[in-house]
């Protein structure tokens, strides 16, 4: 028994492709994946807000995170020239291609306890950590309270 992996957009390509005889698979395949967007977390602790942002296989120059006003961005622009896509489209020929990092934006607005002066970014095995400090009078204050 021969186990295969289907999904839903391969059986409605096999269907479309039945109808109207277009590979679709391969016209899907050779579009750029300009709807990539790197999955974010976002932890809040006592002092600081964590945001981190997976992306595999970037190298850190290649990231630009900035502040603007309120507004956090992480970005990456892929900047490739046509003769750079026409030589690269001659020489690989892909039999399947899934994963295709190309240009993405994320953008965040800051909250007002955030102190913009002092945000720090570090890239460590895929992972793009984003420290976000608290001014500190936003931090909490533990005190404790004595029972009479």
């Amino acid at each position: 028994m021969r186990m295969t992996k289907r999904n839903s957009r391969n059986d409605f390509a096999s269907l479309l492709d039945g109808i109207f005889n277009v590979d679709i698979p391969k016209i899907m395949n050779d579009l750029p994946n300009s709807k990539f967007v790197p999955p974010v977390n976002i932890v809040e602790k006592e002092d600081q807000f964590v945001v981190e942002v997976a992306v595999p296989g970037v190298a850190k120059d290649e990231i630009n995170v900035e502040v603007n006003d309120d507004l956090l961005t992480i970005s990456k622009e892929v900047a490739t020239t046509e003769n750079e896509a026409d030589t690269n489209k001659e020489t690989l020929k892909f039999t399947r291609r899934e994963f295709n990092f190309s240009s993405f934006k994320r953008s965040f607005t800051l909250p007002e306890t955030v102190d913009a002066s002092l945000i720090s970014a570090s890239n460590s095995h895929g992972i793009l950590s984003i420290v976000l400090p608290k001014k500190e009078e936003a931090k909490a204050v533990k005190k404790s309270i004595t029972i009479a």
